[in-house]
């Protein structure tokens, strides 16, 4: 015999097998612009298959230093109901759910446990339909965050290359 025991789970999981990308592939659409206000046309736009993206060591050099991006997805809800979604990051960002911002992380001061420095993972949950396409958008940039680590002797932004 067999029976399920506690669910103990940290954090949210990955959406990362439910998620493709507006043209139908698997996994996200990265676009980075450069700069920290997303002008323009994206520069470089990369399809991640995951959705725990680390960009610290592999943002394209011809963004850097300061750089904005967006992160484009969908996902099919198998059940109709409240779908919970969360959301930490490393410098300012935002979800947004069909256009309409889900979780606002762009001011956090509280960090997290996870690595990096990052902000505490915020969740929160909104209804959706089941076999109806939810779009999903994270903006985000490589500001310093908290905004209390700023310093006249430190860098405003992260930055890493490969």
């Amino acid at each position: 015999m067999f029976a399920q025991g506690a669910q103990t789970d940290k954090w949210l999981p990955l959406a990362s097998n439910v998620c493709t990308t507006p043209s139908g592939k698997p996994g996200v659409a990265l676009e980075f612009h450069k700069g920290d206000s997303f002008q323009g046309k994206p520069l470089v736009v990369q399809n991640r298959a995951k959705t725990d993206l680390f960009l610290w060591d592999s943002a394209p050099p011809e963004v850097l230093p300061e750089y904005s991006f967006r992160v484009k997805a969908q996902i099919v809800p198998e059940t109709s109901g409240f779908h919970t979604f969360g959301f930490s990051s490393v410098g300012p960002g935002r979800l947004l759910v069909n256009g309409s911002v889900l979780i606002d992380n762009w001011d956090w001061t509280e960090a997290g446990e996870a690595m990096f420095d990052s902000s505490v993972e915020v969740t929160t949950s909104t209804y959706l339909e089941a076999g109806k396409t939810v779009e999903i958008l994270i903006e985000s940039t490589n500001e310093v965050r908290p905004a209390s680590k700023k310093a006249p002797d430190r860098p405003t932004t992260t930055v890493g290359v490969d």
